[in-house]
């Protein structure tokens, strides 16, 4: 393994934060979020929020960029635009997409210095032809994606782990990923049946994607927030931390 690039490399993909990213007094793009671990606020450089420096080599970086930031960016755009695209049908989108779902959790880990039975260096060692073979058993592990847009108004949150569950009353849940403020994919072990397209319709009308996206897991500390609730943050810091406490318990129970 080569020594590590002492630049400050991102654990969650820069490309899928991008659209929480704000200006505040400066021409520096940042992120505003709120740590449920110390209930506090904060405003940092999207350059340095999920990242850490020297975490990766450049071999890494570079294949992280042309494997994965690179096919995302090119589908996530036209959604930064409010042109939503359908359920993504190039291979090599479909592919990084479904990736970020297993290559994301393994950064996190790796960022946090825990152990790990294979490193990211060796899991994309192995070339295109490997990262084929863990995209189609992903696909399998997800066989149902569909594509969703939020009601107009409606903004999420973006959690450390990126994800959120999205219960159904019967079947598996699924797995959402947010990729604007206001769009999703959503990943299920299963096509939805008429009464959970249903659920999901009534979800979408009602706000509840917006909530789950605040986030359920014991590891999503920080969590980016959309630009509605960054006004109420600084109008009324302490009001709109416990909101968002008090949010999360909710949305512990609803799951």
């Amino acid at each position: 393994m080569g020594s590590n690039d002492p630049k400050v490399h991102h654990y969650m993909p820069k490309v899928l934060t991008k659209h929480w990213e704000h200006r505040k007094g400066t021409d520096e793009r940042q992120l505003t979020y709120f740590d449920f671990s110390t209930r506090k606020f904060d405003t940092k450089s999207a350059l340095r929020l999920f990242s850490k420096q020297g975490l990766n080599t450049p071999e890494v970086e570079g294949k992280l960029s042309k494997w994965f930031e690179s096919p995302i960016g090119k589908y996530v755009d036209p959604l930064r635009q409010n042109k939503p695209e359908q359920t993504p049908t190039n291979w090599k989108t479909e592919r990084a997409l479904l990736l970020v779902l297993l290559f994301n959790t393994q950064r996190i880990l790796e960022a946090r210095g825990e152990s790990v039975p294979i490193t990211l260096e060796q899991l994309l060692s192995g070339g295109e032809p490997l990262l084929d073979a863990y995209a189609k058993h992903w696909r399998q592990k997800f066989p149902a994606i569909y594509s969703v847009d939020l009601v107009e108004g409606h903004e999420m949150f973006f959690t450390e782990v990126s994800t959120f569950g999205v219960p159904f009353s019967s079947g598996p849940p699924a797995l959402a990923l947010p990729l604007s403020r206001w769009h999703l994919l959503l990943f299920r072990g299963a096509e939805l049946s008429e009464t959970e397209a249903w659920e999901l319709r009534k979800m979408r009308a009602t706000g509840r994607l917006e909530l789950l996206s605040v986030g359920v897991s014991s590891q999503a500390h920080r969590v980016a927030l959309p630009r509605q609730w960054r006004e109420l943050a600084e109008a009324n810091p302490t009001g709109t931390a416990q909101s968002l406490v008090d949010l999360r318990k909710k949305m512990q129970n609803f799951y």
